[in-house]
């Protein structure tokens, strides 16, 4: 058996890439031990191997649980297809080596070519790209892309070509710096006002396709032209850049929806209010306050909660907790219920925030009061399953809804009680 951190290493992800696949349902584990340890064994591995191939060859998190998730799906069968896949690339790429020694051997007088041999997989590529492109993006966007390139004058194609070119090196120049600086902030901004010319953009698809930048050798190779290390330090820039700015836009977007729904819950102008002062949001960074995730969790028949007896508050609560920086919301919302659980696979049983509260953590010996403020997401499962109670709780239950007021007081509580019977 390995523990999480032992398949970190040997797959070479970071341990929050395998929670976020575990809260997608993607990647469970083998076996949770009684201190809420996660285990796997080979064939775990085995998974999470066709999971890194999927994600390789452009398929995002949905697409991959569905193909894994369809009846009758085989490890075999899954590489047997990964393997065409990159044969295919592999052939394209040898017809382009081709090409290019062909034309070296004749510029030197080796050899003699015809002008169409020139060209010699060049054609069939860029109508591998086109189909690729239409494939991962949308067809109008890339349409659109395609329209606005073709409109510039040669002057104006070759002007945008060197200011890509010197903003590269300044970018690498900075290889070794903070990615987080006002000169690399200044540098991701650049860049993306140069991809809004030609398309739409938002944070998550900035991020993909910094991403892609290492992940896909054809990209990989024009930044390595300058600096093998750039595409890759390119990338912390950008994460840098968009961990702040998706987190607040991400936390905006349930927000509004939250309002349209509860327009009487004076809560969300709270988190409005925070959102504006500039102060982080996420982590323990600030000691005044920070947002915290949490779940409350019912059966499927909507009768019963599970709360966790908190070891530190000493108290009856949902289960829920702090988010790391830059952490979706909502899948730190799952990460925390299934590790003061132990329950796998959980799903939000609806969209959006199901309540918002805004609450003080009072003192106690080397921490300060500070605010929580609690975004609440509303999840279903089944109460028959056994559950693992971790270092954070004395206790966990299911609760009758009916019950409720024998475990807790607390107003927000019995408005979520009140809202699950609604």
């Amino acid at each position: 058996m390995y523990t999480v951190k032992q398949v970190a290493t040997i797959a070479g992800i970071t341990v929050r890439t395998l929670h976020h696949y575990d809260a997608l349902g993607l990647f469970p584990p083998a076996r949770t031990g009684a201190n809420g340890y996660r285990y796997y064994t080979e064939q775990s591995l085995l998974l999470l191997q066709q999971i890194l191939f999927y994600r390789e060859l452009g398929l995002d998190l949905e697409a991959i649980a569905k193909l894994m998730r369809q009846d009758g799906f085989s490890v075999v069968k899954a590489l047997e297809s990964h393997r065409r896949a990159l044969g295919q690339r592999i052939e394209r790429l040898q017809r382009l080596i081709q090409t290019v020694d062909n034309t070296i051997a004749q510029q030197k007088g080796d050899v003699k070519m015809n002008k169409e041999a020139w060209f010699d997989g060049l054609s069939d590529q860029e109508k591998a790209y086109a189909d690729e492109a239409g494939q991962k993006w949308d067809p109008a966007v890339v349409k659109e892309s395609n329209r606005r390139y073709a409109r510039l004058t040669p002057a104006e194609k070759q002007k945008r070509k060197d200011e890509g070119e010197a903003r590269n090196r300044s970018w690498a120049a900075l290889i070794g710096t903070d990615p987080a600086s006002p000169a690399a902030h200044k540098l991701v901004e650049s860049w993306r006002e140069e991809i809004e010319f030609f398309y739409p953009t938002t944070p998550e698809g900035l991020l993909g396709l910094a991403e892609m930048y290492n992940q896909d050798e054809r990209f990989k190779a024009n930044y390595d032209k300058v600096d093998p290390r750039l595409a890759a330090y390119l990338l912390e820039c950008v994460r840098a850049f968009f961990g702040s700015s998706a987190v607040l836009g991400s936390l905006l977007v349930l927000l509004d929806d939250y309002e349209r729904r509860f327009p009487d819950d004076t809560a969300a102008a709270q988190f409005r209010a925070f959102a504006a002062s500039g102060e982080p949001l996420q982590g323990k960074a600030n000691p005044r306050r920070h947002i915290t995730a949490s779940t409350w969790i019912v059966n499927r028949a909507r009768t019963r909660v599970l709360l966790t007896h908190h070891a530190k508050l000493h108290k009856w609560v949902q289960l829920g907790g702090h988010t790391d920086e830059g952490e979706d919301w909502t899948a730190a919302a799952l990460r925390e219920a299934h590790e003061e659980s132990g329950l796998q696979g959980l799903s939000l049983a609806q969209e959006g925030l199901f309540d918002l509260d805004v609450h003080e953590i009072p003192a106690r010996p080397g921490q300060a009061a500070h605010d929580h403020y609690d975004l609440r997401f509303l999840v279903e499962a089944d109460d028959r399953v056994p559950l693992v109670i971790s270092d954070e709780s004395h206790d966990l239950a299911w609760v009758n809804l009916a019950d409720l007021a024998r475990y807790t007081s607390e107003a927000s509580q019995l408005r979520m009680a009140a809202k699950t019977s609604a």
